[in-house]
């Protein structure tokens, strides 16, 4: 039986009510022991035979620099040092030189470290026959560096030295280290120490720090390997229970920071563009039970989904979440930008970012999404695991409490748990963030430039003003009265499931909902009307007008505000124009239809107008006129390039080919508000304009979109025939180009049949069942049985609006000593082609992968695909009812049909041909 995923899930959440109030401490791993002596002494014994016949021990000191009086700066290092340097039971070098006798390795096997509030010796064992004393020997090591350290005057002495040379070592590698280590103990108190310290410090003050904090309440000991855990614990209890508890008592310490703002700023001239690292210090999570287990992930989560609003705005910004020392975790920003004003613009827009989450709350969608990523992710430890492994584990455990999830019930509980985050969840999350952002930031500035600094001030006012600029204007979130009498007519398409509305103003609406899995609606608006409309006078005054109209945005709401909006509602938005159709193409969460709907509507009618940015483009185009580009140079270069180039020329793919060189004197010309006119002439014409929606949007969005856009005055379109009438007095044409070849002996050839068509479905059909016939002869005659060439292929290219333009493209690489061999057989091909008709059993094979390629690509869950076909087949004149009897249409082609189209569209005698060859 077949179970949805999406059923689990929720059985799975309905359990939540029953595991919530188990706030059981997660499980320890499998065969671990833990246990307390009398006098305060903590240990941790697990059974593993992964490496065999070696053991783990480990002595965890809860001390470190951080518990030093003002006098012992260094002391906690030092000490660490004298341990290995002489005890009651192994004087001098003893202790090392038994366990080198053992085949262990002082620095490998043999080692220590001291932090801030842990110092930790370890050792590495062999244990087997001859060997057997080991765990007992190393168990009297410890009691040795808990009470009967030597401090030998000339070892101290020695060990003096050997710290000196350890600290000149010493780098933090961050140059932001005393940004971060915080105000109190914590930057007064390095581990190391430093050179004054270390030469200063004497025996007494040593023996002061060992007396106080070397004590067994501070201890933990940890014992993993290839051993018999009861006979080991037995061991603990008779080596160390007679250790004698002090009655210091250990308070931890928090890391602290400065309240308010606090910035370091590090030039580098070697970074190529600035960085800010925003760090919120905040209390970390100590996982250890189900419910702070819980807490740590859904803060990883809240990361996860900033980041991915990040992405969707293209935003150069990272979340991260992270511990970073004593009790804090740092929840980082990091916030990249090309300049000082490009970071500053993008923490602007996290400030709207977040105060649209503070307020709105994250997508629900999204939390699930998130919730479900996050619970795949949690998996109880592999309990086949090297011993080192687990001791590292138990070093978390006894210095801060951490627990890893070690059993399948704990693993299951979370899962559980986790898929029952709620939004609230995650915002709860982010109050606690932001209002820790009230009392505390640390901002971490690196730049190359050491007059572009950042200000405190700057930045939180920034942030502050994005936080305002959440509130939506009500221009772009308002809906509208109904306009159903506005609709002429509705026709609705069955098999491919669009609804058509043709509105009075002359607009068209098209509608295809999909079933895919995100909730998003994208519309395509596009007209006729483009570039190759344009006279020689305006073309290049003009050619340039919809991109350097869209810099200004809108006219009735400030590019802030709309780009704040559109990032926190997640829409995004293109606008362009080209030959012969402008476009506008949006998206965004079908929950924001109508705040796109507004905005399409705002951008056709009212567009803004930024004449400063105008005039600084204008500026750097003159500046940069008659100048080569390296693009330019590597265009020279590129034969490819180049015949493609040729090849739309010939075709008149580009509506710059035939206008005169631009000069100075255009550019000097260009005018913005010319500019905006032929802007709004395009973009608010409302006869031969089609917009598109498609994706998994609400049922509602038809309504909305008729009682939107009805409003818009019925308005002609302004593109012209000229360029039309001129494309059709070119064809068929008969060109002959020549470009070098690299290979001395190949020639490769591109032979161009062209001409015109009458636009439909069947027209387009016929033509690609042509393509496919003349790319399998080409394959069959001229590679099969010849052997004259590789890989031939034929392609065709056709545009029904506004000209009805058709070419082949028949591509054909060739030894020299064969071209002419190859041209005669592949005219020949044509030719007979011509003369004969195919078989209706080829016929029927090449339809039937039409409806199959078709069927794949246009499914339910592909809006981009829809959107994309239905789009080019109306740029190309068919039409939606064609499209909807596909099939029927496709069946009228016969033999004869194509038989005859060799007829009209392909001749032997009136051709052009671009070769790449040296004769």
């Amino acid at each position: 039986m077949k179970v949805s995923t999406r059923r689990i899930t929720v059985i799975l959440v309905l359990l939540v009510g029953f595991v919530s109030a188990w706030a059981q401490s997660l499980s320890l791993p499998s065969q671990t022991v833990e246990g307390t002596l009398p006098n305060g002494l903590r240990y941790i014994v697990k059974h593993n035979s992964l490496p065999r016949n070696i053991v783990e021990c480990r002595l965890v000191m809860n001390v470190g620099s951080i518990n030093e009086a003002d006098n012992q700066k260094g002391a906690a290092h030092f000490l660490e040092h004298l341990c290995f340097g002489g005890t009651e039971h192994f004087p001098g070098d003893a202790m090392i030189d038994y366990f080198e006798r053992q085949g262990m390795k002082y620095g490998r096997d043999i080692n220590a470290f001291t932090g801030f509030d842990k110092t930790i010796y370890w050792f590495t064992a062999p244990i087997d026959r001859s060997h057997e004393d080991i765990v007992d020997t190393t168990l009297l090591v410890v009691r040795d560096i808990l009470s009967a350290v030597s401090f030998d005057a000339e070892r101290t002495k020695k060990e003096r030295g050997v710290i000196v040379e350890e600290l000149r070592d010493y780098d933090t590698h961050d140059p932001f280290y005393s940004l971060k280590i915080g105000t109190n103990l914590y930057s007064q108190r390095m581990p190391l120490g430093d050179e004054a310290d270390i030469r200063s410090i004497d025996r007494e003050t040593l023996l002061g720090y060992y007396r106080k904090w070397y004590a067994p309440q501070f201890a933990t000991v940890v014992v993993v390997g290839d051993i018999r855990t009861d006979e080991v614990i037995r061991k603990i209890e008779q080596t160390l229970v007679s250790l004698p508890r002090t009655a210091t008592e250990n308070i931890r310490i928090p890391l602290e920071y400065d309240a308010g703002c606090s910035k370091q700023t590090v030039v580098d001239s070697i970074v190529s563009s600035p960085t800010l690292e925003i760090m919120i210090p905040h209390k970390t999570v100590i996982t250890r039970d189900i419910p702070s287990t819980v807490r740590r992930m859904q803060t990883s989560m809240l990361t996860d989904a900033l980041n991915h609003i990040f992405d969707e705005r293209r935003l150069r910004c990272r979340a991260t979440d992270a511990w970073y020392l004593a009790d804090k975790n740092h929840f980082v920003l990091q916030v990249g930008g090309d300049n000082r004003d490009s970071i500053i613009s993008t923490v602007r827009q996290v400030g709207a970012i977040v105060g649209r989450l503070r307020r709105d709350g994250f997508d629900e969608s999204q939390v699930s999404s998130l919730a479900l990523q996050q619970a795949k992710r949690v998996h109880a430890d592999d309990p086949i695991a090297p011993s080192a492994k687990w001791c590292d584990d138990f070093i978390d455990y006894a210095i801060a409490g951490d627990r890893h999830i070690c059993d399948a019930d704990d693993e299951a509980t979370v899962k559980v748990q986790l898929l029952g985050t709620k939004t609230t969840d995650l915002n709860s999350l982010l109050d606690e963030i932001t209002q820790q952002a009230d009392s505390c930031v640390l901002l971490a500035y690196k730049t190359n430039d050491a007059d572009a600094d950042i200000d405190c001030d700057i930045l939180r006012k920034a942030f502050a003003e994005g936080i305002a600029a959440s509130t939506d204007p009500e221009l772009l979130t308002m809906s509208h009265p109904d306009a159903s009498k506005s609709i002429v007519s509705k026709t609705t398409y069955p098999h491919i499931g669009i609804n058509e509305y043709r509105l009075s103003n002359g607009l068209t609406l098209l509608f295809k909902k999909t079933d895919d899995r995100d909730r998003e609606v994208s519309a395509s608006l596009f007209g006729r009307g483009g570039t190759a409309d344009l006279s020689d006078d305006d073309y290049h005054l003009l050619k340039d007008a919809v991109a350097y109209v869209d810099m200004g945005g809108l006219e009735r709401v400030s590019t802030d505000e709309l780009t704040s909006l559109m990032e926190r509602r997640g829409i995004s938005m293109t606008i362009g124009e080209a030959d012969h159709w402008h476009d506008l193409m949006i998206s965004a969460p079908a929950s924001q239809a109508q705040t796109m709907l507004n905005i399409i509507y705002e951008k056709l009618l009212f567009p803004g107008i930024n004449r400063a940015d105008f005039e600084e483009s204008r500026k750097q185009e003159l500046a940069s006129f008659g100048q080569e580009t390296l693009l330019s140079k590597m265009m020279a270069r590129d034969t490819e390039r180049m015949i493609s180039n040729r090849i739309d020329s010939i075709m008149g793919n580009s509506s710059s080919y035939g206008h005169r060189p631009m000069t100075r004197a255009d550019i000097e010309k260009m005018d913005i508000d010319e500019m905006t006119k032929r802007y709004r002439d395009l973009f608010g014409q409302t006869e031969q304009t089609y917009l598109l929606f498609t994706g998994n949007y609400d049922d509602g969005l038809e309504q909305m979109a008729i009682n939107t856009f009805s409003r818009m005055p019925r308005r002609k379109t302004t593109s012209s025939s000229r360029w039309a009438e001129q494309q059709r007095r070119r064809y068929p044409m008969d060109y002959r180009y020549r470009y070098d070849n690299d290979n001395p002996s190949q020639t490769v050839c591109n032979y161009i049949f062209s001409g015109h068509y009458e636009p439909s479905l069947r027209a387009t059909l016929t033509m690609k069942l042509m393509r496919d016939v003349l790319q399998k002869e080409m394959l069959r005659v001229l590679r099969a049985e010849n052997n004259i060439v590789y890989s031939p292929y034929c392609d065709v290219f056709y545009r029904g609006c506004p000209d009805g333009t058709f070419y082949f493209l028949l591509n054909v690489s060739v030894e020299n000593s064969r071209r002419d061999q190859m041209r005669q057989l592949l005219f020949g091909i044509i030719d007979r082609l011509k003369r004969e008709e195919i078989s209706e059993v080829e016929l029927e094979k090449l339809k039937r992968s039409f409806v199959v390629t078709k069927r794949q690509a246009l499914s339910d869950i592909a809006p981009a695909e829809w959107k994309k076909s239905i789009t080019n087949l109306l740029k190309n004149g068919e039409t939606l009812d064609d499209y909807d009897r596909y099939e029927e249409v496709l069946s009228t082609i016969t033999t004869r049909t194509l038989r005859d189209a060799f007829r009209d569209h392909l001749s032997t005698e009136k051709y052009s041909v671009i070769y790449k060859g040296n004769e």
